[in-house]
C-alpha cells in the first residue's frame, strides 16, 4: 500500500477513535453533551475532508464493514446526545413559560400603575 494512503487512513482512524473517546467518555450531563458534539463536528468535516481524499485515490480498501460499523454506533451515539439536549432545551422553554405565567397572573393582581395622584384640599 502506498504510504500516504496509509497515513490517511490513520489519520480516518484516529478522528473515529477521538470522536468514540468523546461519546463514551460522557457523564450525562448536557452541558458536556453539548461539547461533544461541538468537538465531534470538527471531526466530522476533517473525516469528510479525508474520504474526499480517499475517494480520489479509490483504493478497495478504503471502505471496510468494521468502518462502516464503527460509523453508524458513533452516528447513533451522536443523535443520542443531540436527543438530550434537544429535551432540554424543551425543559427549559417550559420553564421559562410557566415563570412568565407567574408573572402575568401577579401583575393582573397588582397594579403597577405609577401615576402621581394630586388631591385637591379647596374642595
Amino acid at each position: 500500500m502506498d504510504t500516504n494512503l496509509e497515513n490517511l487512513l490513520a489519520k480516518r482512524d484516529q478522528f473515529i477513535k477521538n470522536i468514540e473517546e468523546g461519546i463514551n467518555g460522557w457523564e450525562g450531563s448536557v452541558e458536556e453533551a453539548v461539547k461533544i458534539v461541538e468537538k465531534n463536528q470538527t471531526h466530522f468535516k476533517n473525516l469528510e475532508s479525508l474520504d474526499k481524499e480517499l475517494r480520489a485515490i479509490s483504493h478497495p480498501s478504503i471502505y471496510s464493514k468494521e468502518y462502516e460499523d464503527r460509523l453508524k454506533d458513533i452516528l447513533q451515539a451522536q443523535k443520542e446526545l443531540i436527543g438530550k439536549i434537544k429535551a432540554k432545551k424543551e425543559s427549559l422553554l417550559h420553564g421559562m413559560k410557566q415563570l412568565k405565567k407567574k408573572e402575568k397572573v401577579i401583575n393582573n393582581y397588582i397594579s403597577q400603575d405609577k401615576r402621581s395622584i394630586f388631591i385637591d384640599k379647596d374642595l
